[in-house]
Order: structure tokens, then sequence, then C-alpha cells
């Protein structure tokens, strides 16, 4: 009787995971501001005007994806503050109760 071989795999990870970590999303934001404003630059536009013109297809992609980074940042920020919040509130109560 022959034995069937096990096939060992690594584990996948949700390729969303390390976006939502905060310095990930703060690295990819700096990319994505360094980009823009070159492109920007690049077809004669001052980066500042940005919101008060109307952009190219690509430009107007790139605005786009930064202000989704932007959102999940402070979203994962507000995540950690409520994290240290709430740590913060039962230190306090621990305290309180001694």
């Amino acid at each position: 009787m022959r034995r069937q071989s096990r096939k060992l795999t690594m584990p996948t990870m949700c390729p969303t995971e390390p976006q939502d970590k905060p310095y990930d999303l703060r690295q990819k934001l700096r990319a994505l501001d360094a980009e823009f404003e070159r492109e920007m630059r690049a077809r004669g536009f001052d980066p500042a005007q940005a919101e008060n013109v109307a952009l190219p297809t690509e430009l107007s992609r790139l605005y786009a994806e930064r202000e989704l980074i932007r959102e999940k940042l402070e979203e994962a920020s507000g995540r950690q503050s409520e994290r240290e919040n709430s740590t913060n509130d039962r230190s306090r109560q621990d305290s309180e109760s001694t």
C-alpha cells in the first residue's frame, strides 16, 4: 500500500494586513505624495492646486489613492488610540480599586 505524501504549505497572510499598520500606511502615503508631486510638476501644475483644478486621469488616480490611504491611516490611528485609551482606563480603574 502506498503512502500519501503530505504537502506542507505556509499559511498565507491576507494581502491587506500590512496596510492596516500605521507605519506601513505612512510609508505608502509618503511614496504616493512624492510621486503625485513629481507628476504634477512634470505636467506644469503646482501641487498646491490639486484640489482646485481638473486633473488628468493619471493624476486623479494618484490623488484618489492618496486620499484613500489617508483615510485608512486616520482609521488605523483611531483604533490605536482607542486601544491606548482603554488600556489607560483599565490601569486607572485598577489603581483606584486598590
